[in-house]
């Protein structure tokens, strides 16, 4: 989900009024990383009720005492020794789980957690093995207390002997200071460097004046000292490394109780939330339905009393909603709660109401809700909306719940409205579903007017000139600004010109509508009177083919005649047979000649004309290329000139 979307709905201040109910920093930091569809959500609904039950029964989880055990897993997988105390912090971190588990059993919630018998082992020789600051016990092996037995006798006698050497080294005046210390692990006496004292020296002071030097009485009895020492050293690290080997092979159990934990805090924070204000999970639906819901943000601000919730019920197939009414009403923040809803049901997290009920979406877009003005990078508030939006058409898809406060509002109110609407229309193509809020008078009805999009309107008292902040469906609402500003302490002056301008605004647009509606009148009778024309036209053509027509067909039938009598004076003078028969085909040809005129004389009418062809308009011999259909109307370009002629005197060139 994008973050902005996020930030914009609020749901970053919800989560950090979610983490102020947690038990401890651990969940804190899960609750304040919990994003939507993080693969909990269907999780945390399953768990929650019983949780909350568990809760009520007066059952405490002790995770408090838990330490941290995700440090110490981390270090597991570098493949190092653990120290003592973080051995120590293993067997108290599984101590702890195993009260939690049991305080589990016998719930609903039993089995939530893996059970902690595997490792029982390891915690009791964990435990056993190191104290409270994670120092080996001598018990921790056979041959711990043996060692550390032994080097502590070594050690006492080596402690009296150098004692021993203290005194008399000190009454010969030798000595530069009366102490003993260690140097390259190995105890030695400070004296003068002028001495020269019967022993080894380990090391100078940076004066060079103090020498550190090991008597040569004490270096057996050290050396065993020495020994023995090492050889506690490396017990202790045997035991060190065996135990670390232990907690690594059960690392995968380790980090499986640690998450499954970790869960379980998130879970106990959300039902102290739910508890605490009466939230409820939302539940899927095939539309919304929300009766006292409230936004978490402004409850946790003002408080139950100050905070008016939200009541709508959607049929379904509603697709969105377009809300109107008065500034400062209510209608970000209805937005604000419909997207917070759909947020909490893609997280698992409960929201205070009594019924939530909403459709799934696959994704939430929140566009609007602040200003994208940006200078540095020479961004206008319009601008700013336009490519939000651009990216949100590239993006948006079927499933995705999109949320528009006031679009456009910063441009002309007739062209801002015709973009949103636009919008608003493209979204709903691509499956979305869209809620917007408004000002604009156009979009306000427009909208509405969409399948699947239903309006609303916030409700205003009139009589105290208040917003009453409670959502009216089916209602498209007026923004009441005037008596707004006037109840924020407007001078009265300044609202009541306003309200002289708008009486003239109203009064101009009267007029215009006036005007427009006489312009339309005589554009409709000049429409009749063209048509007028045109039907006349069309009769004066058809007259004028079949007047042509006719002169065609009587000078046929004055050619026929004259031929008949040609053929009879001929018959009179022919001799051969084939002269006969010439004029015979010739009378044929002139009977078929005037069969054609009878019948439409030019040639058969083209049934479907196709544009950019030539035809040729039968009695007027006319030849242009047709570049328009108008139904019984032919157009064509002849010449540098249209004619517009019958469809049926198109014939073939």
């Amino acid at each position: 989900m994008d973050r902005t979307t996020l930030r914009r709905l609020d749901f970053p201040l919800f989560l950090e009024i979610l983490a102020r109910r947690a038990p401890t920093d651990r969940a804190r930091k899960s609750i304040l990383a919990l994003v939507p569809d993080s693969g909990k959500a269907e999780e945390r609904r399953q768990w929650l009720p019983a949780l909350q039950e568990l809760l009520r029964q007066g059952v405490v989880l002790p995770f408090q005492d838990l330490p941290d055990l995700e440090r110490i897993l981390r270090l597991l997988a570098q493949r190092r020794s653990l120290p003592g105390l973080a051995l120590r912090r293993v067997g108290e971190y599984l101590l702890v789980y195993e009260t939690i588990f049991e305080r589990l059993l016998g719930s609903a919630m039993s089995s939530f957690l893996p059970d902690p018998v595997p490792l029982v082992p390891l915690r009791r020789d964990l435990l056993h093995a190191l104290d409270e600051e994670g120092k080996l016990r001598d018990h921790a092996s056979p041959d711990l207390g043996p060692l550390r037995r032994k080097m502590q006798v070594v050690g006492d006698r080596l402690e009296a002997q150098m004692q021993e050497l203290l005194d008399q080294y000190d009454r010969k005046g030798w000595l530069r200071e009366r102490f003993v210390t260690e140097r390259n692990g190995r105890r030695v006496l400070p004296f003068y460097s002028h001495v020269s004292p019967p022993g080894i020296v380990h090391a100078f002071s940076n004066s060079e004046a103090t020498l550190f030097v090991e008597p040569y009485e004490v270096v057996d009895l050290q050396n065993q000292w020495v020994r023995a020492k090492e050889a506690v050293r490396e017990e202790e690290e045997r035991i060190l490394l065996d135990l670390t080997e232990r907690v690594r092979r059960h690392r995968e159990i380790l980090e499986e109780v640690h998450a499954r934990l970790e869960d379980l805090e998130v879970l106990e924070s959300l039902a102290r939330y739910a508890e605490e204000t009466g939230a409820v999970l939302p539940e899927d639906a095939s539309s919304f339905e929300m009766r006292g819901v409230d936004h978490p943000v402004l409850l946790e601000m003002l408080g139950r009393e100050r905070v008016v919730p939200l009541d709508l019920s959607l049929e379904p197939g509603t697709r969105g909603m377009v809300l109107s009414g008065p500034n400062a009403g209510g209608k970000t923040v209805v937005l604000k709660t419909v997207g917070m809803a759909v947020l909490a049901r893609m997280t698992g997290l409960p929201l205070p109401g009594k019924t939530l009920r909403l459709p799934r979406f696959r994704r939430v877009w929140a566009i609007g809700f602040e200003d994208p003005q940006n200078l540095q990078q020479q961004t206008s508030s319009f601008t700013g909306i336009v490519r939000e939006l651009r990216t949100l058409l590239e993006e948006v898809g079927k499933g995705d719940l999109v949320l528009l406060d006031e679009p456009f509002a910063s441009t002309d109110p007739q062209e801002g409205a015709a973009l949103a609407l636009a919008i608003v229309e493209a979204l709903l193509d691509r499956g979305a579903h869209v809620w917007l809020t408004t000002h604009l008078g156009p979009l306000k009805h427009w909208a509405a007017r969409l399948p699947g999009i239903q309006p609303a309107a916030m409700a205003f008292d009139p009589a105290t000139g208040r917003p009453l902040y409670t959502l009216r469906p089916g209602e498209i609402g007026e923004s009441h600004a005037l008596d707004i500003v006037l109840r924020e302490g407007m001078p009265g002056t300044i609202v009541a010109r306003a309200r002289e301008l708008l009486r003239e605004v109203d009064r101009e647009v009267q007029d215009l509508k006036e005007t427009l509606r006489q312009r339309l009148a005589e554009a409709e009778q000049k429409l009749a009177s063209l048509r007028a024309r045109e039907e006349e036209t069309e009769q004066r053509l058809r007259r004028m083919e079949e007047k042509a027509q006719e002169r065609l067909l009587q000078q046929l039938r004055r050619t026929e005649n004259r031929l008949q009598e040609a053929i009879r004076m001929l018959q009179k003078e022919l001799r051969t047979r084939e002269d006969l028969e010439r004029l015979r085909k010739t009378r044929r040809d002139l009977r078929r000649e005037k069969q054609t005129v009878l019948r439409g004389s030019g040639g058969e009418p083209v049934l479907e004309p196709e544009i950019g062809k030539v035809y040729r308009v039968h009695g007027f011999g006319v030849v242009g290329e047709l570049i328009a259909l108008e139904g019984k109307r032919a157009i064509l370009q002849v010449g540098d000139k249209r004619m517009e002629v019958p469809r049926g005197l198109l014939r073939q060139p």
